[in-house]
């Protein structure tokens, strides 16, 4: 596969909430823009739902805990989502059809979701934010940014 390619017709930026991820989501709405791109926002919730926010002795959380942590996380990523289509609509109201969102949980790691989101949805290029960790702190921490350029065969823009 060759990664000189045609403009990006569909780009993925990568939500989180944090000020590198709204960042990079900046520059994929002005990419975006320039290329006439559908821009996808993505936010990845992890989550081992037979385990996470887990109550009881056996280690099981109940369906209605996991299910009112999975809307928690869906109502702070729209107000993330709420945030972009501000920004666009902002700057040119009639071009908010090109902004689309998606919330997904994963038990995989978010790297890995990122990746197979990117390549069933025929991605051309991802933007990612970075918080630009190094040395120890990204080796114990590890770092979605890395993995996602690592394994990706899409084109990966990392903004810091």
């Amino acid at each position: 596969m060759s990664y000189i390619r045609r403009k990006p017709q569909r780009i993925l930026v990568c939500i989180d909430g944090s000020n590198s991820s709204m960042r990079s989501a900046d520059y994929a709405i002005s990419i975006a823009r320039k290329n006439n791109s559908q821009l996808i926002a993505l936010h990845v919730l992890f989550s081992e739902l037979e385990y996470a926010y887990s109550h009881h002795i056996l280690g099981f959380a109940t369906p209605t805990k996991m299910n009112s942590e999975i809307d928690d996380a869906k109502t702070r990523a729209n107000q993330w989502f709420k945030i972009l289509e501000n920004k666009i609509s902002k700057k040119e109201p009639s071009n908010k059809y090109f902004l689309k969102t998606d919330f997904l949980v994963t038990d995989k790691s978010i790297p890995h979701a990122i990746v197979k989101y990117a390549e069933d949805h025929d991605i051309d290029l991802t933007v990612v934010g970075t918080r630009g960790r190094s040395g120890l702190t990204r080796m114990v921490l590890g770092s979605v940014a890395s993995s996602v350029v690592i394994y990706s065969s899409c084109p990966v823009l990392i903004i810091r």
